[in-house]
């Protein structure tokens, strides 16, 4: 699948140095924003179905593709910047929301053990302390479907967690029955509505979880490399002047992060980035 990049109004064309301004595709690699020069994008593809192992080594390979009729390499750009690409840490997530699920159905079972037994109740009573609480608590997103879905677990998390206070009070009455209906109904309807939010936060994710490449040039035509990341952003307008190298931000500086960076970009929105230069991609990988 081949999308079209968004509002490439150079045409294809570098522009002319002297302009004031810098025009940049913007895009993320796990948590950073990273650019290009917007006239060193051709496209963004979607589809790797046909990329082809190759028996050379090199920083982030993945293989070479065709495209426009031409062998084109595709180098992973997480794996060349040694990051977590977006895709290992939604990974990573899905199975964070497994285990927490399940935490909640051991939570429920052990509720269930302290009613029937004098066994104590030593989980979490505070929807805020449990693991999932902890996490969920800090949890930010640009996803703004996963994080509608996010919002959804609060109700029934914090209803779960209450069941606690209130079902042991019934047993310390000697209430037992009374608690084990009330706990069986909650199983019915409370955690049930749990479950779906996790269910449906799981099939978010996976379905956010997909192959983007950004097909790079450096006459405007011929094609270059590709690059697989995670999400594109924006084409975004930088004032030239604003573009500092490395060393004057405070960043380290190390002969390969000098050839792939052309510098650091910000502006008044807060939105920093560093600025790659697409033909250091193949020397770098090549070291």
């Amino acid at each position: 699948m081949q999308t079209a990049t968004p509002s490439l109004a150079t045409g294809g064309q570098p522009v002319d140095a002297d302009n004031p301004n810098l025009d940049t595709f913007t895009f993320w690699v796990g948590e950073q924003m990273l650019a290009v020069p917007v006239h060193s994008v051709l496209s963004v593809t979607q589809n790797l179905a046909d990329l082809k192992p190759t028996p050379l080594k090199g920083r982030g390979l993945l293989g070479a593709t065709q495209y426009r009729g031409k062998p084109v390499a595709i180098y992973d750009l997480a794996a060349m910047l040694d990051t977590v690409s977006g895709q290992q840490y939604k990974t990573e997530l899905l199975d964070l929301l497994q285990a927490r699920e399940q935490d909640h159905l051991d939570w429920l079972d052990a509720l269930e053990e302290s009613i029937r037994t004098d066994a104590p109740f030593t989980r979490a009573r505070d929807p805020h302390q449990c693991a999932f609480g902890q996490w969920y608590d800090g949890f930010t997103t640009r996803d703004e479907a996963f994080r509608e879905i996010l919002d959804r677990f609060d109700e029934p998390h914090r209803e779960i967690h209450a069941l606690a206070d209130e079902l042991l009070e019934y047993k310390a009455r000697g209430e037992v029955e009374e608690a084990l209906y009330r706990l069986d109904i909650a199983r019915k309807t409370v955690l049930r509505r749990l479950r779906k939010t996790f269910h449906h936060a799981r099939v978010q994710l996976k379905e956010s979880i997909r192959d983007v490449v950004l097909n790079l040039t450096v006459d405007g035509e011929t094609p270059l490399v590709g690059l697989k990341i995670d999400e594109i952003n924006d084409v975004i307008t930088y004032p030239r002047a604003n573009l500092l190298e490395l060393a004057e931000v405070g960043l380290p500086v190390n002969p390969q992060t000098q050839r792939l960076f052309r510098g650091y970009l910000s502006n008044d929105q807060g939105q920093d980035c560093l600025l790659i230069d697409p033909e250091q991609i193949i020397p770098v990988a090549s070291e």
